[in-house]
């Protein structure tokens, strides 16, 4: 494991590769034995730069003894966009920033966001949990889209629905609704007034990502779904605690993980 160069005095293992320390949570890369060695399958450039006819048997393998398995990847991974050159970079450097990032988007069936928003609608409290049907932003992404107007951020209706079966199976407090995805975790401007502008359309949550998601799924043909738990409230100063957000975060997080079970993708 990786982390045995790294300093992990006081942290605890949860599971398998899963440490925590003081409510900080550690993630080792998920690794799979190949002739005795452990072989990164966690994601990243691991995943990008190996073959997935390859990479998919490891996976498989890794699944059929474990119950979870860590995945990740970075953002630039699935942009279209070049990544811009950089000087001074090593000749290895260079192939491992830039090597499968055409083709590794097409690797992804399907992704589902969990993080924290900031509740907008008064019908959200803090703990509850929010499946974004869609979102608003102020963000100029879409405007990559080769189309006239603005194209509308939509989750995928079968993650969506799913995601609602398995928050009403488990009996967690949950709404659907649309959020409002921000560039500025701080509006510059605070005249404006734009969460009092988005709660007057029916906005139910504030965020970063959820738009960015969804648009880069549909435009290349793949599914998206963002499962929020609302963390505090822009209105009523609600919110929780660091422990509080430890504790109840989890429902999210399974929400998510009954949805990927269940989320049919193409071969």
């Amino acid at each position: 494991r990786h982390v045995e160069k790294l300093d992990m005095s006081g942290f605890r293992e949860l599971l398998k590769g899963v440490f925590c320390k003081n409510g900080f949570y550690e993630f080792g890369l998920t690794c799979q034995k190949l002739f005795g060695k452990n072989y990164p399958i966690s994601g990243g450039g691991y995943v990008r730069l190996g073959h997935w006819n390859f990479i998919m048997p490891l996976i498989g393998s890794y699944l059929r003894e474990n119950d979870y398995y860590v995945f990740y990847l970075h953002p630039f991974e699935m942009s279209r966009e070049r990544l811009p050159a950089l000087k001074h970079l090593k000749l290895y450097d260079r192939y491992y920033l830039n090597c499968g990032l055409r083709t590794y988007r097409l690797k992804v069936e399907a992704i589902i966001r969990i993080g924290s928003a900031g509740g907008i609608a008064d019908s959200v409290k803090c703990r509850d949990v929010l499946l974004a049907m869609s979102a608003t932003t102020n963000s100029a992404y879409s405007d990559a889209i080769d189309l006239p107007g603005h194209v509308a951020p939509t989750a995928d209706w079968g993650m969506l629905k799913t995601a609602w079966d398995m928050a009403e199976e488990m009996g967690v407090r949950t709404s659907v609704g649309s959020v409002y995805t921000s560039d500025f975790f701080y509006y510059p401007n605070a005249a404006m007034k734009v969460n009092e502008k988005a709660k007057a359309v029916g906005l139910m949550a504030v965020e970063m990502e959820t738009a960015g998601l969804y648009l880069t799924a549909m435009a290349d043909h793949k599914k998206a779904l963002s499962v929020l738990s609302i963390s505090d409230h822009v209105f009523s100063g609600e919110h929780l605690s660091p422990e509080e957000i430890r504790d109840s975060f989890h429902e999210m997080m399974e929400i998510a993980l009954k949805t990927a079970v269940r989320t049919e993708v193409s071969e």
